[in-house]
């Protein structure tokens, strides 16, 4: 489990950011291939070729209704999206280019209690990712999200 993480959004406008220092992420990485074959006279022996990457997030975070709606906001607005936060034991920030899967739902009807909100991304990619200086670019709106 990783603690802490910054959802950002790069499109037309820009680039926009929503860091949440409580948040929690679990990482699940996998590799798939996009061709898998059995072999015809061993079918236990299976030809695997383009190798891809397909790693999931599990993101949760404890919010307020106000915070809720921005997040909720942020995630539903067109664009590029990355998620990016700090290794566990290592100071190398991990950045990756991710699709919302799944919005974090309110339990409670009335927002009106904090609540522990949950949304699922994907990342797909191929070889290694390079890391984008985000902070470098001129036009950032960036909300701090930070609830214990």
């Amino acid at each position: 489990m990783i603690i802490g993480f910054r959802m950002i959004r790069r499109d037309d406008s820009g680039i926009s950011i929503i860091t949440c220092e409580t948040g929690e992420v679990d990482y699940e990485p996998k590799q798939k291939y996009r061709i898998e074959k059995k072999n015809a006279f061993d079918p236990s022996l299976i030809k695997r070729r383009d190798l891809y990457r397909e790693d999931s997030f599990s993101i949760e975070a404890y919010l307020l209704p106000a915070d809720y709606n921005a997040m909720l906001y942020f995630l539903t607005q067109e664009g590029e999206f990355f998620l990016e936060y700090e290794q566990e034991g290592h100071s190398r920030q991990m950045q990756f280019p991710v699709t919302i899967e799944s919005l974090p739902k309110c339990t409670d009807d009335l927002h009106s209690e904090p609540d522990k909100i949950k949304f699922t991304a994907i990342s797909r990619y191929t070889g290694t990712l390079p890391f984008i200086d985000f902070n470098s670019w001129v036009e950032i709106t960036e909300d701090i999200i930070s609830l214990t």
